[in-house]
């Protein structure tokens, strides 16, 4: 896959594609995996707060489903 590729699902221009990253699809790939990963991290953390006072076992259960 392409950047033009990329850009073209995205109903984009390749240049606008490359402004917001300069240095193609390896950064691309590295900035949608850490908003996932953040996405995921709040996840859990909002799962362990929901439940904070039951204890460890509870809390890895809470964010394993």
């Amino acid at each position: 896959m392409s950047m033009r590729d990329i850009a073209d699902a995205l109903a984009m221009r390749q240049a606008s594609l490359y402004y917001h990253v300069p240095e193609g699809k390896e950064q691309l790939y590295v900035e949608v995996a850490m908003r996932n990963l953040r996405r995921h991290q709040a996840g859990i953390n909002q799962a362990i707060a929901a439940i904070k006072n039951r204890g460890l076992e509870t809390q890895l259960l809470a964010i394993s489903f």
